[in-house]
């Protein structure tokens, strides 16, 4: 598949050269068709497609990777070796760090596996915010029409008059809620890309300085001249740079997990916000249909009160499932938060280590 858009691209860039445009004006075009190509496939961007692609690797290759792999490759040299009280300290040092990484490395692993419950509360937040926005439109219209119709029927629709006053007071009040937790709403969905992303990357950095300081540990012998001195200095510096390479992204990642968990506070408070409205909301909706029962003239009522009832039935179901949903995400975090050695303990442990 990816050959053949691979070849579709070329060739729309090869008319492109062929009826004389410029080299930009093909990429334009490459550009284009790739996203064409793209959508035909459900995604809405060439990130989101990077996206999907890079967490699916990772899923595959984390699937195939047992957790043994890399101690048996390394855990053997790690007890062994001796040398000068330097060298030796110099090697303590680095089994120290060794074993940080891994205890990080089946965090990050950990971490990972739980990523997978945000993603799809993502795209689970993105269908319920189309509807709690088209449902506050929908009330407000509702309400507009009721009071208009309350209007043509002059001292005899004085008491629908209120009842329509009313449920457009509480649109009006809804129509706000709806737009707080819609704002917090869209904050979550690219904060949990992010943090998808860095849990991925922060995962390869700290494999790859997990294998390279075994490797370290398992050509550490007991005779150090002046060239392996110096080989050593620029070893602990390669370290170094590796550790602090993931080290940045990890701290991103406790952040991350930090304004996720609050994100998803507010707009459980919003969501309990909505729900009260919904359930005032039939609770006016009755009145309403109670009073067009007594009365005669009041039946073009009858129409708008049965579409309030049907918003707020499907309301209804559609805020349960949110409360839910956000309560499982809550207990997810929670677990995350639970991970021993996802902390800024261990990183500044480590980080102290391959300073030193």
């Amino acid at each position: 598949m990816v050959r053949e858009a691979y070849q579709d691209i070329l060739e729309t860039e090869g008319r492109v050269l062929a009826e004389g445009g410029s080299r930009e004006q093909a990429m334009a075009a490459g550009a284009k068709k790739l996203s064409e190509l793209l959508a035909g496939l459900g995604f809405s961007s060439y990130d989101e497609f990077m996206w999907t692609a890079i967490a699916a690797e990772m899923k595959t290759r984390e699937s195939r990777r047992s957790e043994g792999d890399t101690a048996a490759a390394y855990s053997p040299v790690v007890s062994g070796g001796s040398g000068e009280a330097d060298g030796q300290g110099q090697r303590d040092r680095l089994v120290a760090a060794y074993q940080h990484c891994r205890k990080l490395d089946r965090q990050m692993g950990n971490l990972f596996s739980k990523l997978d419950t945000f993603s799809r509360f993502g795209d689970e937040i993105a269908g319920k915010t189309k509807f709690i926005l088209s449902l506050g439109e929908e009330i407000r219209l509702l309400s507009i029409n009721a009071e208009v119709q309350s209007a043509k029927l002059g001292d005899t629709g004085a008491t629908l008059s209120v009842v329509a006053a009313k449920l457009g007071e509480h649109s009006e009040t809804g129509t706000q809620t709806i737009a707080r937790l819609n704002t917090h709403m869209d904050e979550i969905a690219p904060m949990i890309s992010d943090l998808v992303f860095n849990a991925i990357i922060s995962k390869l950095k700290i494999e790859m300085a997990t294998c390279f300081i075994g490797e370290v540990l398992g050509n550490t012998d007991g005779d150090a001249s002046e060239d392996d001195a110096r080989d050593d200095a620029r070893l602990q510096a390669n370290i170094g740079m590796l550790v602090q390479s993931f080290l940045g992204t990890a701290r991103d990642i406790l952040s991350a997990l930090d304004k996720l968990q609050h994100s998803l506070r507010l707009v459980d408070q919003q969501a309990g916000h909505m729900d009260k409205f919904i359930r005032i909301l039939s609770t006016i909706n009755l009145a309403g249909k109670i009073e067009t029962a007594r009365s005669q003239s009041a039946q073009a009522f009858t129409t708008i009160f049965e579409q309030v009832q049907g918003q707020t039935q499907r309301a209804e179901s559609q805020i349960e499932e949110f409360i839910k949903l956000i309560c499982e995400n809550t207990t997810q975090l929670a677990s995350v938060d639970q991970l021993d050695g996802l902390d800024e303990r261990t990183f500044s442990k480590l980080q102290a280590l391959v300073e030193h």
